[in-house]
């Protein structure tokens, strides 16, 4: 365009791709820090550099897997599929540990090089093959997703797997390599060993019975916490942003510069404040445009809210005139000729087949929303698809006198022509001229109140005369209420109100207003759309079950047994706790993303236990305690290395206002659950199993006894027979 218009200045007002450039490059700095906290950790908790540098290799090499995997098959590479290698490398890494701590074992042990790789390798092939199967596994509840939550959470779901897939044959490949053509693990450095653990496990052991009552409190304790005091639902799929959009809309064509001397004020206080990078202004005949972005340096900050509420104040005033602002948080503004100003924030949508009924139970929620919070000062009830208010709009209809009109040979196309231009007012207008009725382009010049005696003395001149619309015309006003809307075959209704005080107080009382609706059958209740739907949640839910049921499977199928799988899966409810005191304490609100972290955590926590079960199944020998000494070590780096490779995510989530980051959360989801799940693991678990062999011994004994019994039954009846 330059080349062929030399003369005209092109400038680009908006270039998405910038955008995507700049989160591609925060995503990589996310994986570099991440890759950098899981080297970190393996060289802290290993006191070595060079196992490290094998182990860390299995990063590299899995996400080339990865990514050459899209490329074959033709999958996007996007920025959700990069998360999601990213959130991975922490768990990439695991099965290389593991397989790395089962050759220096034998390596301590004195065993030739050779034959420890083989006898290490071959040790935990069936469980590095179990933990990543029952991670993949739970994975599979994605498939079972429809709409936005398949659209954000499938493409992660399909990354992750694909490079734990990736780092399962390079545990099992390149690692043992690596281990044998190097001097690597010979020597354990005896920082890091827990021998001195076997004390406390065994007395902690001895109260098994008191142990599993403090857990089920803990459980219960957290539980409560956590239902009562914790946002939950939210859809926290929201992008960063970074700019306020500001729209003046005219109903009908107005002069430019009437639109500027509107705009101008505006503009002035867009321009002088020193928060703006850049700001963006197209005025048309119906009204103007402006985008407004801030410097990186007050992207964090107050400074874009406190200039949106500026511009909020300036066009408040503006009568008979659209205006909306939007950006920077979830909560925008909107005024409309007839109606009130504001979104509210706090909304729930009522749908039945009657509409009387759908209108009675409205009104209820309605007197819900006030009577509960002082902070709540007026709720408004909707029947139409806006996600804000007009309230009840009034309507004036022009009577024309025909009859004067007809004996004075007036033109009628000329008369509402003439009314159309001069017409002053902040409500919709028709004529009624034989039995039709003609809208009217009405135009609007910031008046602010229309009224019939402000025209009625206006003259029209015509070929026959000189008339005063009064005696044209009269008009006459009435109420009209807003549009009535059906979805599918439902009528439906919003009540909606605005919830002074904190973003986090707004939702926790919404949520409460929902909770307290009753509602007769047939007739269904929603959240607003920042909210999960109901039946977005039942698919989570669904998730949840297909997960664990896939998980146990698995499990069964790897053990041989339903016993072992249910002492792995204890792990579950072990992680719960976790989650649910993070979120409690941290004050953190738990959406869609913490809700898709758990089938994520499912799928990740049941590895330490996985190890436990697996070694002590196979030395039958040796007490539940020793368990978790010999694998403590696995289970803390594996544990480690995941949560490191967390605390990106966490520490770099957006802190914006009333934002909570979508990777956020996520990564809090994960490092309470891990965390809880490996302590209870190691401490706990031995307390169970010590539980679960008693009552198996039990049914054993009960199940000995019976047959046996049965047996002799079985005799008598045949001897007496015999008689």
């Amino acid at each position: 365009l330059k080349k062929r218009f030399p003369y005209v200045k092109f400038k680009i007002l908006e270039d998405s791709g910038k955008e995507i450039k700049k989160e591609i490059n925060k995503l990589l700095k996310k994986a570099s820090f991440i890759f950098l906290f899981v080297f970190l950790s393996l060289v802290i908790f290993l006191f070595s550099i060079r196992t490290p540098l094998i182990v860390i290799l299995s990063i590299l090499f899995s996400s080339i897997f990865t990514l050459d995997f899209f490329f074959l098959f033709g999958m996007s590479v996007n920025l959700i599929t990069l998360t999601g290698l990213a959130l991975g490398f922490g768990m990439i890494v695991d099965n290389s540990i593991v397989v790395g701590e089962s050759i220096i074992d034998y390596l301590v042990e004195g065993y030739d090089r050779k034959d420890a790789v083989v006898k290490g390798t071959g040790d935990v092939i069936g469980s590095v093959f179990a933990s990543t199967l029952t991670t993949i596994g739970a994975f599979f509840a994605f498939v079972f997703m429809s709409g936005r939550m398949s659209t954000y959470y499938l493409p992660l779901a399909y990354s992750i797997v694909i490079a734990l897939l990736s780092s399962m044959f390079i545990a099992f490949t390149l690692i043992p390599l690596l281990f044998y053509k190097t001097n690597v693990g010979s020597k354990r450095r005896l920082l890091l060993r827990f021998n001195f653990l076997k004390k406390p496990l065994f007395f902690i052991s001895k109260g098994w019975i008191i142990v599993i009552l403090l857990f089920v409190y803990l459980f219960n304790f957290s539980y409560g916490k956590f239902k009562e005091e914790v946002v939950k639902g939210r859809f926290g799929w929201q992008m960063e942003n970074n700019t306020v959009y500001l729209s003046i809309r005219m109903p009908g064509e107005t002069e430019i510069s009437t639109i500027v001397d509107i705009i101008t004020p505006i503009e002035r206080e867009v321009v002088k404040n020193k928060a703006v990078k850049e700001e963006v202004l197209t005025v048309y005949k119906k009204g103007a445009f402006m985008l407004i972005k801030f410097k990186d340096e007050y992207k964090d900050t107050f400074a874009p809210l406190q200039l949106k509420n500026k511009l909020i104040a300036l066009v408040s005033p503006l009568a008979g005139i659209t205006v909306s602002v939007s950006g920077i948080d979830d909560k925008s503004y909107f005024s409309s000729p007839g109606g009130i100003g504001g979104f509210f924030g706090s909304q729930i949508k009522i749908s039945g087949y009657v509409f009387e009924k759908v209108k009675e139970i409205a009104k209820y929620v309605k007197k819900l929303a006030l009577e509960n919070s002082r902070r709540v000062k007026k709720a408004v009830i909707s029947f139409d698809r806006r996600y804000w208010y007009r309230g009840d709009n009034k309507e004036f209809v022009i009577k024309l006198n025909k009859e004067f009109i007809a004996r004075h040979g007036i033109n009628i196309r000329q008369l509402i022509s003439f009314i159309s231009a001069n017409l002053i007012t902040e409500y919709s207008m028709k004529i009624k001229y034989e039995g039709d009725e003609i809208p009217l382009d009405v135009r609007f010049y910031g008046n602010n109140v229309f009224t019939p005696e402000r025209f009625y003395n206006l003259i029209f001149k015509t070929e026959t005369g000189t008339f005063k619309l009064g005696e044209l015309l009269k008009i006459e006003e009435k109420k009209i209420g807003t549009s009535i809307v059906k979805e599918n075959q439902k009528y439906t209704a919003r009540v909606m109100w605005n919830y002074i005080g904190s973003y986090k107080g707004s939702e926790r009382y919404l949520k409460k207003v929902f909770n307290k609706i009753e509602l007769p059958p047939g007739y269904t209740k929603e959240l607003s759309a920042n909210f999960m739907t109901k039946e977005e949640t039942k698919m989570v839910y669904k998730g949840y079950v297909i997960a664990i049921v896939i998980i146990f499977l698995i499990l069964a199928s790897y053990f041989e047994s339903f016993y072992y799988p249910f002492l792995v899966m204890l792990s579950v409810p072990f992680s719960l706790v976790g989650i649910f005191l993070i979120f409690w304490k941290g004050g953190y609100s738990f959406d869609s993303s913490a809700y898709i972290a758990l089938i994520l955590i499912f799928g990740v926590v049941v590895n330490d236990a996985i190890l436990y079960v697996d070694y002590y199944r196979t030395h039958a020998g040796e007490v539940a305690e020793l368990a978790s000494v010999k694998r403590i070590r696995a289970m803390l780096l594996t544990t480690i290395t995941t949560i490191a490779g967390m605390i990106p995510l966490i520490i770099g989530g957006r802190g914006n206002i009333n934002n909570q980051d979508v990777w956020k959360s996520l990564g809090i989801a994960t490092v309470g659950g891990l965390m809880a799940s490996t302590f209870f693991t190691i401490f706990f678990l031995p307390s169970f199993v010590k539980a679960a062999e008693k009552v198996k011994n039990i049914v054993s004994v009960s199940t000995k006894s019976l047959t046996l019994g049965i047996k002799r039954m079985i005799d008598k009846a045949n001897n007496g027979l015999d008689k």
